[in-house]
């Protein structure tokens, strides 16, 4: 029997879309069969900064150091960290980065600026089979800046310790995902906010608030820019949408190796890891 119904849209988030082109059995582990890790420090670490980059956004919380260094003294003792030690480490690096997104957030005057912005419908994307196949792109984008021609710059903050190269962000899944989703009309209900109509993309960045800017800037996030999705938006759309769509249509799910594997939580369960292989007798 199918995992997904024949007559239903097909889902893919823009945060697994990278994963599903780079290894689908991965991709079906964690996004399909819900396998997933234990949760983390990681995962603990960028829900808090993200609750308290939000609260400075929509204005519910006072954009000063000493505002988020209390509303994050509250939220670290509802952690659950097992060793004091990681705890107190934790945190110091969360207290840096809240540092670097205030002078960052501060210093972009004159935007209008959402927070944390939902978008949830159904679209026909056409796969490289030369079929027709429903999405559902739903997803909320951690922030957008809306200028007043019409275009949006989509951020996407991260609080890995990791960094993709600037070519790598340039032709990143998940960004490219947000931004095809303003260029479909996903996000003009927030034209009618603005009375600016339609919006259409205006590039986008990968946001490293563990990481400062470098070049002797201490100060600012390290920030990768991606270009605004234009002319070749379906081209992309059929290449890397529709292609992923094709492989969950077909559930032909198989395990790839790569730089991502160093990074999964799927070993016990890969038939090319070794701890995740099963000898028979």
């Amino acid at each position: 029997m199918p995992v997904d119904r024949a007559d239903a849209p097909l889902y893919v988030r823009g945060s697994s879309l990278e994963l599903l082109s780079k290894c689908g059995l991965s991709w079906f582990l964690q996004q399909r069969a819900h396998a997933e890790g234990a949760r983390g420090s990681a995962v603990v670490f960028g829900s808090a900064i993200h609750a308290l980059i939000d609260g400075v956004t929509r204005g519910e919380l006072d954009a000063t150091p000493e505002s988020m260094t209390a509303r994050l003294r509250e939220v670290w003792n509802e952690a659950g960290y097992d060793a004091a030690w990681q705890s107190h480490r934790d945190f110091e690096q969360a207290l840096m980065a809240i540092g670097r997104f205030l002078h960052w957030h501060t210093a972009r005057t004159d935007v209008r600026v959402a927070s944390e912005v939902g978008f949830d419908r159904v679209v026909e994307i056409l796969t490289p089979s030369g079929r027709g196949e429903l999405l559902r792109m739903r997803g909320t984008i951690d922030r957008i800046e809306i200028a007043d021609d019409g275009t949006v710059a989509v951020f996407d903050f991260k609080t890995s310790r990791g960094v993709i190269t600037q070519a790598e962000a340039r032709e990143h899944a998940q960004l490219r995902y947000y931004q095809y989703a303003v260029a479909r009309g996903l996000l003009d209900a927030r034209a009618g906010e603005t009375g600016i109509a339609p919006l259409r993309p205006g590039g986008a960045e990968l946001v490293y608030l563990r990481l400062d800017a470098g070049r002797g800037d201490t100060s600012n996030p390290k920030t990768l820019g991606q270009p605004p999705l234009e002319g070749e938006r379906e081209e992309w759309a059929t290449g890397v949408l529709g292609g992923g769509l094709d492989i969950v249509r077909s559930e032909a799910y198989e395990a790839v190796k790569g730089k991502h594997c160093s990074f999964c939580a799927m070993h016990l369960v890969c038939p090319l890891q070794p701890e995740g292989r099963v000898e028979t007798a």
